[in-house]
């Protein structure tokens, strides 16, 4: 992974073992990270690794000139979102952003941060999202490329998208759709769940379950992230 500054900059913010956590359940430990000055960072991960979280987080630690967004396109049509991109470029001083626009995020972040909730890691790229996913699909792509008996296969599937007929790309799409309301859904029930784990109740038995079901929760927001951003990219293809 390149590294996330070269010294150049001005760090404005700098942490270290950084972890938050609701009672007995950690929603993130050891974070460590410098914030550049005038750096535009998007911050990326799966669903319910804790990135609202960390923007709260940093909210607390922060300094003059940093600008914190959480999903700041939501609520807009398309053209306030252009004109809040616009805005955001021209602003002066740090941004961080959580954001499924990645639109936006390919717009403005000069920077990416991966929290990676396996390996309890935040990860660091420097330069635009789209060089971020392509080198995760090369870095993806590395065990294969050592198999020469397997290109083929390989052709097949990065062209899998372009072979689609019409009623499979709707399918697809519908199904897509399906999985964005699921998403949805397991979104609101794992905020509900954080809010009731910020004030647990005094029963240890029921903060125990309550914790159980907001790592189920995430768990399955994770897996469904994956598939609905491979149906996304088949669909894009």
């Amino acid at each position: 992974m390149p590294a996330s500054n070269s010294g150049k900059n001005m760090a404005i913010l700098t942490a270290s073992q950084l972890g938050k956590s609701y009672g007995t359940v950690d929603i993130f430990e050891g974070l460590s990270f410098n914030i550049p000055q005038r750096a535009r960072i998007g911050l990326v991960g799966p669903n319910g690794v804790g990135k609202t979280t960390f923007l709260k987080t940093i909210l607390g630690l922060r300094g003059a000139n940093l600008l914190l967004l959480d999903e700041p396109t939501n609520p807009l049509d398309l053209p306030s979102q252009e004109v809040l991109q616009s805005m955001l470029a021209e602003f002066e001083g740090t941004i961080l952003l959580v954001s499924h626009d990645r639109f936006l995020i390919d717009g403005l972040a000069t920077q990416i941060w991966n929290v990676n909730a396996d390996a309890q890691q935040l990860e660091v790229f420097s330069g635009s999202y789209s060089a971020f996913k392509q080198y995760q699909h090369t870095q993806a792509e590395q065990p294969s490329a050592l198999k020469p008996d397997r290109p083929a296969s390989r052709e097949v599937r990065n062209r899998g998208g372009a072979e689609l007929s019409k009623n499979e790309r709707q399918r697809l799409a519908l199904k897509i759709q399906t999985l964005e309301a699921d998403i949805a859904e397991l979104e609101t029930k794992l905020r509900t769940l954080g809010e009731r784990l910020q004030n647990p109740p005094e029963d240890g038995y029921v903060v125990q379950q309550l914790g159980q079901d907001y790592r189920a929760t995430q768990a399955q927001l994770g897996i469904m992230m994956e598939e609905w951003a491979t149906l996304a990219m088949k669909l894009e293809e």
